[in-house]
């Protein structure tokens, strides 16, 4: 039988181990260091230069008890490291993180051609909603059926551009990030706006229209016309100035199913095959 034998300093934790663990550790202390991904390694094949008093991480035992990733809090207890070249990974709760992409990063282009065409033609669908909107302070009054089906073109036109620009759909970020479903900020832009744009107006007219008072109601419907006029009128501009690379790639979102068992993105607390949900944020240079 083989017995369990403890290293001077060391005290019992939550893994038994003798040359190695003999459970898998649930996290990956740094998931860019090739020896911390052996999960059954006890400090990293080195109990020389470290112990491991938690079973987690480990501390270099000749540097006053240091974790050695050289990366604790101010409570002293670890983090995960920092690599300026790599994703950084913030779990806020169990099932949403923040992953913030290295400064510089681009989503590799699926076609730069493509992408531009969408985008022209994202402006000039946003034109048109501008058009309409405008042409109710002329008495002309689109449907609401037309209106709707104007959102639904610009959002579509929108998601395809992303797409095609590379920011949308079914993503690998990183070799270390696993496959995301991710949507590009154009699309949310352009959702958010044919969403909260539309019940602003509504609120605004409806409110007027309950006073009865008929100067309300008019004064009401010029003021929900020029505003949705000028988000479009502003649509047209940034829809623009992404073609032309003047407004830069800020933000994704998506989600994924957590995959502890491949240890890409360790999430302690987090059962396997969990979704995720990711906030990307991607740092200018």
């Amino acid at each position: 039988m083989v017995t369990q034998t403890l290293a001077p300093g060391l005290t019992p934790n939550s893994r038994s181990y003798i040359t190695q663990f003999s459970q898998p550790d649930t996290l990956i202390p740094d998931h860019y260091n090739p020896l911390d991904w052996n999960r059954y390694s006890y400090a990293r094949a080195n109990p020389l230069k470290y112990t491991d008093p938690s079973g987690h991480f480990c501390v270099e035992t000749g540097n006053g008890g240091e974790l050695c990733t050289d990366d604790d809090d101010s409570n002293g207890q670890w983090r995960p490291p920092s690599h300026p070249d790599k994703p950084q990974i913030i779990q806020v709760t169990p099932g949403v993180v923040i992953i913030v992409m290295p400064e510089g990063f681009d989503p590799t282009v699926r076609n730069q051609e493509l992408a531009e065409i969408f985008g022209y033609g994202n402006a000039l669908v946003d034109a048109v909603e501008a058009g309409l909107s405008l042409a109710t302070l002329f008495g002309f009054a689109p449907g609401s059926s037309l209106a709707l089906a104007a959102s639904a073109l610009d959002i579509l036109v929108a998601g395809t551009a992303s797409f095609y620009d590379g920011e949308t759909g079914m993503i690998q970020l990183d070799p270390s990030l696993p496959q995301m479903i991710l949507f590009g900020q154009d699309p949310i832009i352009t959702a958010a706006e044919a969403i909260v744009v539309p019940i602003f107006n509504g609120l605004i007219v409806g409110s007027a229209a309950a006073t009865g008072s008929l100067p309300n109601t008019i004064g009401a419907v010029v003021v929900a016309s020029l505003a949705d006029t000028a988000t479009s009128s502003l649509s047209v501009g940034y829809d623009i100035g992404r073609v032309r690379g003047q407004i830069p790639t800020v933000f994704a979102v998506g989600f994924y199913w957590n995959d502890n068992a491949q240890t890409r993105i360790p999430l302690p607390g987090v059962p396997i095959g969990q979704p995720v949900a990711a906030v990307i944020v991607y740092q200018q240079p």
